[in-house]
């Protein structure tokens, strides 16, 4: 058995199941369908809660929320032109887009530090999260722009039929 993975195991026929990939099998816990339960039985869940641009997030901090709401819609656009860009497989204007919303971002932070307000480590939290996930979307495309172009068959020597 030595040399095996347990994806082998699971799927050879020698009736050890314990061990391998569940779903190999049919497992009933695969076909399930996934959902979210609240702690709390009065508040429903809803996937539309997820999908919520970034420019809702002012609306969450009355007292900010004149400063957030232009910083956030800009940045929630330059979001979008970023997506455009990508499913053109245009990387550089991707990246360009996806940088200037991070810049926006870290301007309103600056912007919200200064300010006084009871909800303030609370905005700053938010607002530090927004900023992680667009410095992820940014290392995302970057880094799908060097895969992308290490793939190019320029990089290896030519083919052609006589060298095949």
């Amino acid at each position: 058995m030595w040399g095996e993975s347990y994806n082998e195991l699971g799927r050879r026929p020698s009736g050890n199941r314990s061990q391998g990939t569940p779903a190999l099998f049919g497992n009933a816990f695969f076909r399930r369908p996934t959902l979210l339960v609240s702690e709390d039985p009065n508040v429903k869940i809803d996937a539309q809660q997820f999908a919520e641009p970034i420019e809702s997030l002012a609306a969450r901090f009355p007292s900010y929320q004149a400063l957030m709401a232009p910083a956030l819609t800009s940045a929630d656009e330059a979001l979008a032109a970023a997506e455009k860009s990508a499913l053109a497989l245009d990387r550089t204007a991707a990246a360009s887009s996806v940088a200037q919303a991070g810049k926006q971002v870290a301007a309103l932070r600056d912007a919200v530090a200064k300010q006084d307000g009871a909800d303030q480590a609370a905005a700053l939290w938010e607002i530090d999260h927004v900023r992680a996930r667009i410095d992820g979307a940014l290392s995302e495309v970057v880094s799908m722009s060097i895969a992308v172009n290490a793939d190019r068959t320029n990089s290896w020597p030519e083919r052609t039929s006589a060298s095949i």
